[in-house]
């Protein structure tokens, strides 16, 4: 009987201990592309990721938030030095599109994580583009070690609801090949660290006696 006891006091001590670690989203190493598409042709390209973290409990993604710095829109389906890629980024830049100048950053905040395998979940949250926010959906896969957990997936986004309806069949008449389709792919990957804790630096605080 002392024996069950221990036990189930050794278990809701660790229970009491377990906790949300919060790991911090590498910039530098994230891949953040879109693409977009019209009847017979397409367009893609990048943003950059501002800052981000993940909460992880135990090895379970449970939450976090990515912020994408909006001016950092590129085409990489035009050459850079072609005179139609400035264009087009200009346009995407405008009211038309992102209203960029207004609206410097796009937000995703995961609020509730199914898994429904150990590397693979189905992730609900808010997406905020151009200052409107909507709830999505979509799968992510995970590569995890015991320092870091990789995260990638795909987001379809509804244009439309973000005020994004330039040449959108549903609000213009138009030509077939004029129209700009709803839906546009965001894909990401991004790699989550633990936070390292910051040793003083002792010699440099010190002062003389």
């Amino acid at each position: 009987m002392k024996n069950i006891i221990m036990l189930a006091l050794v278990g809701l001590s660790s229970l009491a201990f377990a906790k949300v670690e919060t790991l911090s989203v590498d910039p530098t190493t994230a891949k953040v592309t879109w693409v977009a598409r019209k009847l017979g042709s397409s367009h893609n390209g990048t943003v950059v990721l501002k800052s981000g973290e993940v909460n992880m409990d135990q090895d379970k993604l449970t939450g976090g938030k990515l912020v994408i710095d909006m001016t950092t829109i590129t085409i990489l389906d035009i050459p850079a030095k072609d005179e139609d890629n400035g264009k087009l980024k200009t346009h995407l830049e405008s009211k038309d599109f992102f209203a960029v100048k207004e609206n410097k950053e796009a937000m995703l905040v995961l609020k509730k994580v199914d898994h429904t395998t150990p590397l693979k979940a189905t992730v609900s949250g808010d997406l905020t583009i151009k200052g409107k926010t909507h709830p999505v959906t979509f799968m992510v896969d995970l590569i995890k070690t015991t320092e870091a957990v990789t995260a990638k997936g795909l987001i379809v986004v509804d244009r439309t609801k973000y005020d994004i309806k330039y040449n959108s069949a549903d609000f213009f008449n138009l030509p077939v090949d004029r129209i700009i389709k709803n839906e546009f792919d965001i894909s990401f990957e991004v790699t989550a660290k633990k936070k390292t804790d910051v040793v003083p630096d002792v010699k440099k605080n010190s002062t003389k006696k």
